[in-house]
């Protein structure tokens, strides 16, 4: 690699048209929220955020991809809203805790929802401060599971 990274956006699978509700033609068709929640894993081990789309994929989540907090922020701001944030602590540029604080001063984006994923010593205590739930990377599948469909439930209620 030419030491450039990029975001990876998995596109999503086709659906077929979107569902809209009946108008009276002047109103513009409201079309119903997407059912498939979205994910961005921001870490930058290349084997993690590999894994980690797969195994959500396969679990039905739409997922994106950063290598760090920087390219998470520049992918927000452009207008990107994932239901769950999986972060990473230590990570080159902009670390997870640098990309949290800009989060969190952020109106447009503070309240996307944060989960720390790290290896790093000392994880609770900087997620505390940080505000944001945390889990110790090894993490147990079915407890990964549980905390992303957790949340994007509430994201698709919110819909």
């Amino acid at each position: 690699m030419n030491g450039t990274r990029a975001a990876v956006a998995e596109k999503p699978p086709e659906r077929g048209p979107s569902r809209a509700s009946p108008g009276s033609g002047r109103d513009p068709p409201r079309v119903e929220p997407p059912s498939v929640a979205s994910v961005l894993v921001v870490d930058d081990e290349p084997d993690f955020r590999e894994t980690m789309r797969l195994i959500l994929q396969m679990h039905g989540y739409d997922v994106i991809t950063c290598s760090d907090g920087a390219e998470a922020l520049a992918l927000l701001r452009g207008g990107v809203r994932p239901c769950l944030i999986l972060l990473d602590l230590m990570m080159p540029r902009m670390s997870g805790v640098q990309f949290r604080e800009e989060q969190a001063r952020d109106p447009a984006l503070r309240d996307i929802p944060v989960v720390v994923l790290s290896g790093a010593g000392k994880v609770e205590r900087t997620a505390a401060v940080l505000g944001v739930e945390c889990f110790q990377k090894p993490i147990d599948l079915p407890v990964l599971l549980d905390v992303v469909e957790r949340f994007s439930a509430a994201c698709r209620r919110k819909g």
